[in-house]
């Protein structure tokens, strides 16, 4: 039998949107997802799909249930079959535990249990009052299961009574050179950290009162059963639910500021612990939510967290944003003393990229500023998809005033000397295009009916593909690569090229457009320059064409659905992309 938390862990890993899409086509609508039913005929999308309560629901045939029984209907497979499914989609072991196993499990669940319990009773007046300075109030002392462990030596282990067990479980400190104990947490406030079943696996301890040369905070140790890089504080079911609803995590840097802000109507935070958020939490959190807003201490140390966090989160797939706080304010007491203002700062936050950006000319100096740019491409090579990277870049560039082409050189020269490989020259792929034509005449004809003048971005590379593809004559462009931009007088004069722009220039009356002999010049011998014999430029620049237009398309339907405008206007919209989805594979994009 598969336990409790296992099941719950699945549903946490896998929404139930990602499964019911492999079946139905979505559509967002407003905070849930419809389509048309997957168990019985209809027209009209009935079939809906709630992803903060992880549920579906057809209003037409009444059924509904959870991703296990939306995958037992669809599959007609049993519960069982179901769970060891997804748990492999999940990348969840469902190996069953060993009776050894079981039990120390069990054992270590209820001596967490008894050291909670007993940390709770040991919470004083003084610790209560320290804690309501703070901010908390007692019914949040009592929800959290906040408590205090007491200064002296032995006092978990005299109550518990088996030193050994605490040992192994990490509530006990062996003495060096003496078979002893002692108590790891003495003089803290402790909070319970639990994994996401709710169960008690761990503890963080605030010093209180502080001693100087003491941490402020100590955590357990890692265990067999608690894992620091896959375990988010405060992160449990009612938490994640809040995230699905409000679309994004508020990522926060400690424990009392996602409990002060979870108290004061932010249930939808996470505390990364210390800004050292890993790869594996990052994972966890893309599998219930696409959008993470960072809101970390407004110092050097949150800032530089906050950049670190943010690269891990953007690498784990999430659209990561970051909100700067008013100088000397924590999340916290902004939280308790400016409710209104903190709620107004996260509904604007900005990308991480140009909350980087903002960070490193208000600290950098002026004279600096364009070297330190470098710095940026770490982000920007943090991002999972080349289409986030260019926009990235496209705002460092029009940032710091730079031409986009030198800042994609400048980046490529980085990635290379990071990867420690060989700069290779990249082609302007219209050129690479072009090229191929001017070299290839047996394929003009081809390109003509998979390729338009409207493909290219300048006047002139419209009207030398035209010419190329609609010409009877054999175009030959001999022109050595050394006779380019930088000689085109002479080039001018060379009969053969003179030839060939006297026939292009006619050609443009004939298209009813104007080009200067100049540009045509700089055109023919950029492409002279380039003996491009790879046929398949065409199929990539066709590729990268569509893939363009899907790109546009996608955007106006997610532009349409938020504004919730007319489902005509989306349907269409949706048969235009279908089209072009089947086009990309034709070009085998």
């Amino acid at each position: 039998m598969v336990p409790r938390e296992v099941i719950e862990q699945i549903k946490y890993q896998i929404p139930i949107r990602d499964v019911v899409s492999e079946y139905v086509r979505l559509q967002k609508k407003g905070a849930n997802y419809s389509g048309i039913c997957p168990f019985h005929k209809e027209k009209t999308a009935s079939f809906m799909v709630h992803d903060s309560r992880q549920i579906f629901h057809c209003f037409g045939c009444g059924e509904s249930g959870n991703v296990f029984t939306f995958l037992m209907k669809m599959e007609g497979i049993s519960f069982p079959e179901s769970v060891e499914r997804l748990a492999k989609k999940a990348g969840i072991d469902l190996k069953p535990e060993g009776r050894e196993q079981a039990t120390k499990r069990k054992i270590y669940y209820e001596v967490y249990d008894m050291a909670s319990g007993f940390y709770r009773d040991n919470l004083t007046n003084d610790v209560i009052g320290y804690l309501k300075r703070r901010g908390f109030k007692e019914s949040t002392i009592e929800q959290w299961g906040i408590g205090y462990a007491p200064e002296g030596w032995e006092s978990l282990i005299r109550h518990i009574g088996s030193a050994e067990i605490l040992h192994e479980y990490g509530l006990a400190v062996k003495k060096e050179g003496s078979s002893g104990f002692y108590d790891r947490f003495r003089g803290r406030v402790m909070i319970p950290i639990k994994d996401r079943s709710g169960k008690i696996i761990a503890f963080a301890g605030r010093l209180f009162p502080e001693i100087e040369g003491q941490p402020k905070f100590l955590n357990s140790p890692e265990t067999r059963f608690y894992h620091k890089n896959r375990t988010l504080f405060g992160l449990d079911e009612k938490t994640a639910r809040a995230i699905r609803e409000k679309g994004c995590a508020i990522g926060l840097e400690g424990y009392f500021d996602k409990i002060i802000l979870h108290q004061e109507g932010f249930e939808n935070t996470v505390a990364l612990g210390s800004t050292s958020l890993s790869r594996e939490q990052a994972e966890t959190l893309s599998k219930i939510v696409n959008r993470i807003i960072l809101c970390l201490d407004n110092d050097e140390g949150g800032v530089k967290g906050t950049i670190r966090a943010g690269k891990l989160c953007l690498k784990g797939g999430l659209e990561t944003m970051a909100v700067i706080l008013p100088e000397g304010n924590d999340p916290d007491d902004m939280a308790i003393k400016r409710k209104g203002e903190l709620e107004r700062i996260l509904s604007t936050p900005k990308y991480l990229i140009d909350f980087a950006m903002e960070h490193l000319v208000k600290t950098t100096h002026p004279d600096e500023v364009f070297r330190d740019v470098r710095k940026l491409y770490d982000i920007v090579d943090s991002a999972n998809s080349p289409l986030l990277s260019a926009l990235y870049l496209k705002s460092i560039s029009e940032r710091f005033c730079l031409k986009p082409q030198t800042i994609w050189t400048d980046y490529g020269d980085y990635l290379n000397k990071k990867r420690g490989r060989t700069a290779k020259k990249t082609v302007d792929p219209e050129i690479a295009v072009l090229s191929y034509l001017a070299h290839n005449s047996v394929c003009r004809r081809r390109a003509g009916h998979i390729l338009s003048p409207e493909d290219f971005s300048s006047d002139e590379r419209k009207i030398l593909f035209d010419f190329l593809t609609s010409s009877r004559d054999i175009i030959n462009i001999n022109i050595k690569p050394e006779e380019k931009i930088e000689k085109l007088p002479p080039l001018l004069k060379t009969p053969s090229v003179s030839r060939l722009i006297k026939k292009i220039i006619a050609h443009c009356g004939e298209m009813e457009v104007c080009a200067n002999e100049e540009n045509i010049a700089r055109l023919i011998a950029e492409i002279s320059s380039v003996n491009n014999d790879d046929a398949s430029c065409i199929d990539k620049f066709r590729a990268m064409k569509i893939r363009a237009e899907i790109d546009g398309v996608k955007s106006k339907i997610e532009s349409i659905e938020s504004r919730e405008g007319s489902i005509e206007s989306v349907m269409e919209l949706n048969a235009k992309l279908y089209s072009l989805e089947k086009e990309m594979k034709g070009v085998g994009g």
